[in-house]
């Protein structure tokens, strides 16, 4: 994503995060307040939070990969079946260039799993915690679990996105080429038996069945000597 005309570029390979970390300071503090939140609550609340977070954590990740990494794939097959056209047969290549294009937007990951987190932990930890709950407690605990649930979630999407999204897209490959390679034997099929008339039951020969035809030709005129290619054949 841009970030000040900075343009950053993801690689399956990269083990940097995507998703910036707060210094250690900020991490420190914020889990100093945390506690100091939980000691003054009941241990069934910090339980709740904890679940909700891993949870929506989980299911955040699930999100991602069936509809950003979805479309993403569908729009590499679209740019994969118009190549294929033209390309020379260094599939490689082709596939390695068409990810490349991908990895730039897979950045969106760490923007929609945020979104997906801050919508629904709330409602999660609301629906959780007993009704009774301050106003002030639940909207800390709410606060303190969409944290928890956008670092498991980012983490594991700043980490995997890239290497998820080439998977994904070299297995729509690999079914792209199969699908080729029927149609163009079954092509290959039509053309060897357009010329014959309605209604025939001519069953065309199998590739190995006219090699060994020919071959059996090949001995036969070796016989044959001086005689004609004509007269062997016809002989």
């Amino acid at each position: 994503g841009k970030n000040g005309g900075y343009i950053r570029k993801i690689t399956p390979t990269a083990t940097e995060a995507l998703a910036p970390k707060p210094s250690l300071t900020q991490q420190k503090l914020q889990a100093d307040l945390q506690q100091a939140f939980f000691h003054n609550q009941s241990p069934s609340l910090r339980r709740t939070v904890e679940f909700v977070a891993e949870r929506i954590g989980s299911n955040c990740v699930k999100h991602i990969k069936a509809t950003l990494v979805a479309e993403l794939v569908k729009r590499a097959e679209v740019i994969l079946q118009d190549a294929m056209k033209a390309e020379d047969g260094n599939y490689d290549k082709l596939l390695d260039a068409v990810c490349s294009q991908l990895y730039q937007e897979g950045a969106q990951a760490l923007i929609q799993g945020k979104e997906f987190c801050r919508k629904k932990v709330p409602e999660a930890v609301k629906i959780l915690l007993p009704e009774e709950t301050s106003a002030a407690v639940l909207n800390c605990a709410a606060n303190i679990a969409v944290g928890l649930a956008i670092e498991k979630a980012c983490s594991w999407l700043s980490t995997n996105i890239a290497a998820l999204i080439k998977r994904e897209v070299k297995a729509t490959f690999s079914r792209m080429l199969k699908v080729q390679m029927l149609s163009q034997s079954s092509a290959n099929e039509i053309i060897l038996k357009k010329d014959c008339p309605p209604n025939c039951q001519h069953q065309t020969a199998f590739p190995s069945q006219i090699i060994s035809e020919i071959k059996a030709q090949e001995k036969k005129m070796k016989k044959c000597g001086l005689l004609t290619w004509k007269a062997c054949w016809e002989g």
